[in-house]
């Protein structure tokens, strides 16, 4: 005897048509109930494969960060070396010119050489001054957008956010896989500082997707009487059913 013709049986016993009513409402809720947890798994699971998505993009984020601070230093060093060589260059040319000063054989166009070359380097200098002051404020731009990626990677932290969030007072440091929110001598991690300082965004700020958990047995929530008659019914014919869907 199947589930159908056992509710078929049952009705066909004296009171026994409202009880079988019951277990077909009760059996329909599970139903129901099923279909429910079904698609908020298959939500779940999209949500999953967005984070998924979103955390790869970041990673590829990270490394262009990296790659291009790493090319920013070599163009500073590279700087640097330049600037050296171009004062060792200006102080020679400046003797030279005091030289051709001093000379009684000198004349306006071997003058106007020495001071020529005095004044281009003195400006080729300071546009070396210049272009070293743009690298470092790109490399800090860059360095701080890493350090909000990797700490998004880490915490499962909203990027945009967070970057919105952090003022010029934060400093974030990752140690240890933990990311850390650094204000003045104060340390705290992100988490915790969050939930004290930013409360109110927290919900935007860490969108965790939760894992998907099928129900175990029945709904949840007290029993009625109809409901404890139904169970009961259940029990002593199969046993607790299979919901069909």
């Amino acid at each position: 005897m199947d589930y159908t013709q056992a509710l078929g049986w049952l009705d066909e016993q004296e009171g026994g048509k409202d009880v079988g009513e019951a277990i077909r409402a009760h059996v329909t809720g599970l139903n129901k109930e099923a279909q429910n947890w079904r698609q908020r798994f298959k939500g779940a699971t999209a949500e999953q494969a967005t984070v998924n998505t979103e955390l790869e993009q970041l990673r590829t984020e990270n490394a262009q960060y990296k790659t291009r601070i790493q090319t920013l230093e070599t163009n500073e060093t590279e700087l640097k070396s330049q600037s050296s060589d171009l004062h060792k260059q200006l102080q020679s040319a400046k003797t030279e010119l005091e030289t051709e000063k001093g000379k009684t054989t000198a004349t306006e166009t071997s003058l106007a050489e020495a001071q020529t070359k005095v004044t281009t380097l003195e400006t080729q200098i300071t546009e070396n001054v210049q272009k070293l002051t743009t690298l470092e404020s790109e490399k800090q731009t860059l360095a701080r957008s890493l350090g909000v990626t990797e700490a998004a990677t880490l915490s499962g932290a909203q990027p945009k956010v967070l970057q919105t969030l952090l003022k010029d007072e934060h400093q974030i440091v990752v140690e240890n896989e933990k990311v850390f929110v650094v204000v003045g001598e104060t340390r705290s991690e992100l988490r915790e500082y969050a939930d004290a300082n930013w409360k109110a965004f927290v919900p935007a700020l860490f969108q965790g997707v939760p894992s998907p958990r099928l129900p175990e047995g029945g709904p949840k929530g007290s029993e009625t009487a109809k409901g404890s008659v139904v169970k009961k019914t259940l029990s002593h014919l199969y046993g607790t059913p299979t919901a069909k869907v």
